[in-house]
């Protein structure tokens, strides 16, 4: 109990700090609701079709077919994302599908309070499309995820291909989690421009403190 207690502890100090540390995080769009009430800490405990997103070794924790869908617009602004999940055997698939797009938009620059010219930024779409495994090995649970991603800029296109790793372990109370982009999403524009997206390494510890309550610990 006294162990416990100090972990929970812990686990809420760094909690805190994390926030102050993790700038740009309210930038990102966080599919699944309970995620982004937890500021994105996921890794150890995503328990929706999502889970192909936050950490593809969660996949394995779907007893059932699940689906979640996630439909956002404002203004020129449309985000779409949906993820299926669904046990096959003693493993378990899932295929998920992000979309954002942002139609032109009206842009205009001002000098001592006066507009001094009018301009149009430039659309763009983004699509991402996943597709996972998951099974048990030994009490460990892990996964991988594969992923395309498709990118339009104006008249410009990028395309890209890129894998994802997992690893989950239960312990009593207390769960581990971890995420690897063992592959980075490397894309080639039209233009013959050639960009590497920002891989990720996440490891997060989860702790159930009662039957309804859950912290977690994430590490980007």
């Amino acid at each position: 109990m006294k162990y416990k207690l100090i972990s929970i502890i812990l686990l809420l100090g760094l909690s805190i700090c994390s926030e102050f540390v993790n700038n740009g995080s309210w930038l990102e769009i966080i599919p699944d609701s309970r995620a982004a009430a937890m500021g994105g800490a996921n890794t150890a405990i995503a328990s929706s079709a999502y889970a192909i997103y936050w950490n593809p070794a969660l996949l394995h924790n779907q007893h059932n077919a699940q689906v979640s869908f996630i439909d956002l617009r404002e203004g020129q602004l449309n985000y779409l994302s949906m993820a299926y999940a669904f046990p096959l055997a003693n493993n378990t698939f899932g295929i998920s599908v992000y979309y954002l797009a942002s139609g032109a938009i009206e842009e205009t620059i001002y000098q001592s309070g006066r507009p001094l010219q009018i301009g149009t930024m430039p659309g763009l779409t983004y699509l991402l499309v996943s597709v996972g495994f998951s099974t048990n090995l030994s009490g460990f649970q892990i996964g991988i995820t594969e992923k395309i991603l498709s990118q339009t800029l104006a008249n410009e296109r990028s395309t890209g291909i890129g894998v994802d790793a997992g690893i989950f372990y239960p312990m009593d109370s207390i769960v581990l989690g971890a995420s690897h982009a063992i592959i980075p999403i490397r894309t080639k524009w039209t233009t013959e421009t050639k960009e590497t997206l920002q891989g990720h390494t996440r490891a997060g510890v989860g702790c159930q403190i009662v039957q309804d309550l859950i912290m977690e610990l994430d590490m980007n």
